[in-house]
């Protein structure tokens, strides 16, 4: 991964656990910062907190950080505009991913094209839903995302892929009216995707599988394209 860092030209920051009041206080200060952080999901205290659901972490001068769940969600990716590291994000995703961070979500922006330049590939997505709405969400800044109501991506990390996301990638969940429903199928899609293709836990462990690329149509999202599929072959 450090390779891919250097190609991409980013600072690496020293990361450390913290605590989720620290955690908390950092987060919401650098959520303040910068309009495009209204993407953040910034979780209540009171989740963070909870006894060995997430571990948390920041730089040393509290400008960037990320949590992981226990299941290996890597959430609440956040970076302070006003100071740090500018390219501290490939750093945090880097060390996500090393500590075993193997699915993400985001709004469908810019986040998806940067996401997909570690090795994250784009599953399943679900509509703009209102109740979704982040506190604080700017419908005229993020107006050339589908007019400030962009789709949400479900990702998972795929260490052979090597793509680039386009928008609308990703199968779409709507087989029902009902929102919560909605999220539901599109993680179950994302669940079935990893299963299918028995992605390795662990990277080191996924150099020892024999590989064979294939296309999926069942990933096709709302464009043409067709995405490649990773089957580990013992």
């Amino acid at each position: 991964m450090n390779s891919a860092l250097r190609a991409l030209r980013a600072d690496s920051p020293s990361f450390i656990e913290t605590d989720p009041q620290a955690f908390h206080d950092a987060i919401t200060a650098a959520t303040q910062s910068n309009p495009y952080n209204a993407a953040v999901e910034v979780k209540d205290l009171s989740e963070y907190a909870k006894e060995g659901e997430y571990r948390l972490f920041i730089t040393e001068d509290g400008s960037a950080g990320f949590a992981l769940s226990k299941s290996g969600d890597i959430v609440s990716l956040f970076k302070d505009a006003s100071r740090g590291p500018k390219s501290v994000r490939f750093s945090a995703l880097s060390l996500a991913i090393d500590e075993g961070g193997r699915t993400l979500k985001c709004f469908d922006t810019e986040l998806p094209k940067f996401y997909s330049q570690l090795g994250f590939r784009a599953i399943s997505q679900i509509n703009w839903a209102g109740k979704y709405k982040p506190e604080g969400w700017d419908f005229k800044f993020f107006k050339e995302f589908n007019g400030g109501r962009p789709d949400i991506v479900l990702m998972v990390w795929d260490p052979y892929y090597h793509g680039r996301y386009l928008p609308g990638e990703g199968k779409l969940a709507a087989t029902s009216d009902n929102v919560d429903e909605h999220w539901k199928e599109a993680v179950g899609i994302r669940r079935a995707f990893i299963s299918r293709n028995k992605l390795a836990p662990n990277p080191k462990k996924a150099k020892d599988a024999k590989i064979l690329m294939q296309s999926d149509s069942s990933l096709a999202g709302r464009h043409s394209q067709k995405n490649p599929k990773v089957k580990f072959v013992q």
